[in-house]
């Protein structure tokens, strides 16, 4: 029997299975589904998801099942249910403060009167690769920026004139004639009471939300310098005693300048989806 709560689905199977507990979560992208406070060491419980996971992928439509820090059982449930692993996201982080931000030519905060169109722009050309931010449009930013969260002094953009007339000495580059902007961070702060560090404590964290380059301003230290400005705007501004954020595992450009900045993983979040023959 099904019990409906907010996003949540209760079901017991026969046969020694469950009960289990699913989420679901609507997006643009389709359905997440996450199965929370599961017992994977124990057989009945792991069963009880194999046997939804089946359900769902009979029911059809796009869907994918996230997993935070998976232990290795959820593979093989994933496998006697036929789904496949889609996407691997790492958490990096590391302490603050971090190295203090150069100067950054151009550097200043997002106007949303002036600056909707040229990040739009540069975000989904940098991103046009990904699932869900190179999908970004004037209804869905005018949204975002509603948010409690959201602190328009933690989002940084560049400005590409100023940016190329200043580091443009030589003529050894062409100018940037495509973006109105050379560069973005937008940064986001998570109190203390919503994240806890490797000994369980709570900490304070400032997360690099979204960032992106345009083409002709890479090869010149942006993307680092970006990610200092942001991170010592959290650490001085808002309080935050650790770096955070999320990247694809397979985003090797992305996991190296995150590397020679100081920052480790920290877990690892799966999603999976129905196989082919599921």
């Amino acid at each position: 029997l099904w019990s409906h709560g907010s996003f949540s689905l209760r079901r017991t199977y026969p046969d020694g299975m469950g009960p289990i507990t699913r989420t679901e979560e609507r997006t643009d992208s389709g359905l997440r589904v996450s199965y929370p406070a599961i017992a994977w060491d124990q057989p009945e419980q792991a069963a009880g998801v194999t046997a939804d996971l089946r359900e769902l992928a009979n029911d059809g439509g796009e869907i994918q099942w996230w997993i935070e820090a998976p232990p290795e059982v959820v593979e093989r449930v994933a496998a006697k249910a036929g789904w496949v692993r889609l996407r691997t996201l790492v958490q990096l982080r590391r302490p603050l403060p971090m190295e203090a931000p150069p100067p950054i030519p151009g550097l200043r905060t997002f106007d949303p009167d002036r600056d909707v169109d040229a990040w739009l722009e540069l975000n989904n050309q940098a991103f046009s690769w990904h699932p869900e931010q190179g999908h970004q449009n004037h209804a869905g930013m005018a949204a975002t920026l509603t948010a409690a969260w959201v602190d328009l002094d933690g989002f940084f953009v560049v400005d590409a004139a100023q940016f190329e007339a200043a580091t443009i000495q030589d003529g050894t580059r062409p100018p940037n004639t495509t973006h109105a902007l050379a560069g973005f961070c937008w940064t986001k702060f998570h109190p203390a009471t919503s994240a806890t560090d490797a000994s369980g404590a709570d900490v304070a964290l400032g997360e690099v939300y979204v960032i992106a380059t345009a083409p002709s301003a890479r090869g010149r230290g942006l993307g680092q310098a970006l990610v200092q400005a942001g991170m010592d705007h959290q650490y001085r501004v808002r309080g935050a005693e650790q770096a955070m954020l999320w990247t694809e595992s397979d985003n090797t450009g992305a996991l190296k300048l995150y590397e020679r900045l100081g920052y480790t993983v920290h877990h690892t979040n799966v999603a999976y989806g129905p196989g082919a023959g599921s």
